[in-house]
């Protein structure tokens, strides 16, 4: 019996006959077709073939509960020490108790210890370290009493000891605390800084109402 060249498609009953192995790779791509239709429809990507591909996450998606997460991390292996700094000049020129603050982070202690100067007054808490370069600090003006007036050495002496207090002088920088007037222009110097000197320079009015406070690198005495 001889066998046909050509069959019917079986998914098309009308169409016009084709090769047994054409209709087979015909039917084929159909069933593929369907069966990414498919797929799709229950949430898989069919791409090159028939391959599962995870939705991309939305950025910053996850990152609120992960930061939430690590400042309770570090709220919980952090120490906080404070000491308030005991000084008459402070008492005298600032309306603010000064603090020593000792901050120390991580289990076991082991990144080590951040020190800083905070101001407690009856309305708010300010920090006021030291800068690292030249900069006014209006938040130190901010604390001056306005009963105190810079005008003569005496006043000057009682300021450079609050200086002194919550600054104190260290290390290589370390020299003998002093004060130069000049006019309206005081400096106190607490440190070294290569040939000249750091510390601290005050302006005031002709009163001798302090106006304005620095920290300044390279003073010079003369």
């Amino acid at each position: 019996m001889k066998i046909p060249r050509t069959l019917p498609c079986p998914t098309s009953p009308n169409a016009a006959p084709l090769c047994g192995h054409r209709q087979f790779r015909l039917c084929q791509s159909s069933l593929l077709a369907a069966l990414c239709s498919l797929l799709s429809f229950i949430g898989v990507t069919c791409a090159t073939g028939i391959a599962a591909e995870a939705p991309a996450p939305r950025p910053g998606a996850d990152r609120a509960p992960i930061e939430d997460q690590i400042k309770k991390t570090l709220f919980e292996n952090t120490t906080v020490k404070a000491a308030e700094i005991q000084d008459l000049g402070i008492a005298t020129c600032l309306s603010a108790r000064v603090y020593k603050i000792e901050i120390t982070m991580g289990k076991n202690q082991q990144r080590g210890a951040t020190n800083t100067i905070y101001a407690v007054t009856a309305k708010n808490l300010l920090e006021i370290d030291k800068p690292s370069t030249n900069a006014d600090m209006p938040e130190l003006l901010a604390l001056v009493k306005p009963s105190f007036k810079l005008s003569d050495e005496t006043a000057g002496l009682t300021m450079l000891s609050a200086f002194k207090a919550m600054y104190p002088p260290m290390g290589m920088n370390e020299t003998t605390p002093r004060v130069i007037h000049k006019g309206k222009t005081w400096s106190f110097i607490l440190g070294k800084f290569f040939e000249n000197f750091s510390g601290f320079v005050v302006q005031t009015d002709a009163t001798g109402k302090i106006v304005k406070i620095a920290y300044v690198l390279g003073i010079k005495e003369q």
